[in-house]
Protein backbone atom coordinates (compact mmCIF):
# COMPACT_ATOMS: atom_id res chain seq x y z
CA UNK A 1 0.00 0.00 0.00
CA UNK A 2 1.39 3.38 -1.04
CA UNK A 3 1.38 6.23 1.46
CA UNK A 4 -0.07 9.55 0.37
CA UNK A 5 2.56 12.11 -0.56
CA UNK A 6 2.17 15.21 1.60
CA UNK A 7 5.56 16.70 0.70
CA UNK A 8 6.18 19.94 -1.15
CA UNK A 9 9.62 21.35 -1.84
CA UNK A 10 9.91 25.14 -1.69
CA UNK A 11 13.19 27.05 -1.79
CA UNK A 12 15.14 23.94 -0.83
CA UNK A 13 12.98 23.14 2.23
CA UNK A 14 10.31 20.44 2.43
CA UNK A 15 6.85 21.22 3.76
CA UNK A 16 4.05 18.99 4.98
CA UNK A 17 1.01 19.99 2.94
CA UNK A 18 -2.29 18.19 3.44
CA UNK A 19 -5.83 19.05 2.42
CA UNK A 20 -8.32 19.27 5.28
CA UNK A 21 -10.99 16.57 4.75
CA UNK A 22 -14.21 17.78 3.11
CA UNK A 23 -16.41 16.83 6.07
CA UNK A 24 -14.34 19.14 8.30
CA UNK A 25 -14.43 21.97 5.77
CA UNK A 26 -18.21 21.79 5.52
CA UNK A 27 -18.45 22.13 9.31
CA UNK A 28 -16.18 25.19 9.39
CA UNK A 29 -17.52 28.70 9.29
CA UNK A 30 -17.39 30.35 5.88
CA UNK A 31 -14.53 32.72 6.77
CA UNK A 32 -12.40 29.74 7.91
CA UNK A 33 -12.88 27.64 4.77
CA UNK A 34 -10.10 29.43 2.93
CA UNK A 35 -7.75 27.64 5.32
CA UNK A 36 -8.29 24.37 3.45
CA UNK A 37 -4.80 22.92 3.93
CA UNK A 38 -2.54 22.00 6.82
CA UNK A 39 0.89 23.44 6.11
CA UNK A 40 4.03 22.99 8.18
CA UNK A 41 7.73 23.37 7.47
CA UNK A 42 9.65 20.14 7.99
CA UNK A 43 12.81 22.23 8.37
CA UNK A 44 14.91 20.01 6.14
CA UNK A 45 16.02 19.81 2.55
CA UNK A 46 16.68 16.07 2.83
CA UNK A 47 13.88 14.09 1.17
CA UNK A 48 14.32 10.94 3.29
CA UNK A 49 14.23 12.92 6.52
CA UNK A 50 11.25 14.93 5.27
CA UNK A 51 9.40 11.72 4.36
CA UNK A 52 9.86 10.36 7.89
CA UNK A 53 8.70 13.61 9.46
CA UNK A 54 5.71 13.78 7.10
CA UNK A 55 4.73 10.19 7.94
CA UNK A 56 4.85 11.05 11.64
CA UNK A 57 2.68 14.16 11.13
CA UNK A 58 0.30 12.27 8.87
CA UNK A 59 -0.26 9.64 11.53
CA UNK A 60 -0.96 12.30 14.13
CA UNK A 61 -3.45 14.14 11.91
CA UNK A 62 -5.21 10.89 10.98
CA UNK A 63 -5.68 10.11 14.69
CA UNK A 64 -6.88 13.65 15.35
CA UNK A 65 -9.48 13.45 12.57
CA UNK A 66 -10.57 9.99 13.77
CA UNK A 67 -11.09 11.23 17.34
CA UNK A 68 -13.16 14.19 16.18
CA UNK A 69 -15.27 12.01 13.89
CA UNK A 70 -15.92 9.55 16.71
CA UNK A 71 -17.71 12.29 18.69
CA UNK A 72 -16.64 10.47 21.85
CA UNK A 73 -14.53 13.30 23.22
CA UNK A 74 -14.67 17.03 23.79
CA UNK A 75 -12.05 19.12 21.98
CA UNK A 76 -10.27 19.62 25.33
CA UNK A 77 -10.09 15.84 25.84
CA UNK A 78 -8.79 15.38 22.29
CA UNK A 79 -6.08 17.99 22.90
CA UNK A 80 -5.00 16.10 26.03
CA UNK A 81 -4.94 12.76 24.15
CA UNK A 82 -2.93 14.30 21.31
CA UNK A 83 -0.50 16.26 23.52
CA UNK A 84 2.06 13.45 23.39
CA UNK A 85 3.96 12.53 20.25
CA UNK A 86 1.77 10.47 17.90
CA UNK A 87 2.73 6.83 17.70
CA UNK A 88 1.43 3.80 15.86
CA UNK A 89 1.65 1.92 19.17
CA UNK A 90 -0.71 4.35 20.91
CA UNK A 91 -4.16 2.82 20.76
CA UNK A 92 -6.93 5.34 21.20
CA UNK A 93 -9.79 4.14 23.39
CA UNK A 94 -13.12 3.48 21.71
CA UNK A 95 -16.40 4.59 23.19
CA UNK A 96 -19.87 3.21 22.75
CA UNK A 97 -21.74 6.45 23.44
CA UNK A 98 -20.82 9.62 21.53
CA UNK A 99 -19.69 12.61 23.55
CA UNK A 100 -22.31 15.26 24.09
CA UNK A 101 -21.61 18.74 25.39
CA UNK A 102 -25.29 19.23 26.25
Amino acid sequence: MRMANYLKLRNGVYYYWRRIPADFLSAMEENQRRMNHIKSSLKTGNKEEASLKAAHLSLGWAKYFELIRSRCYSLDEIEKLMSGAPSEKTAMPRCSVPYSSA
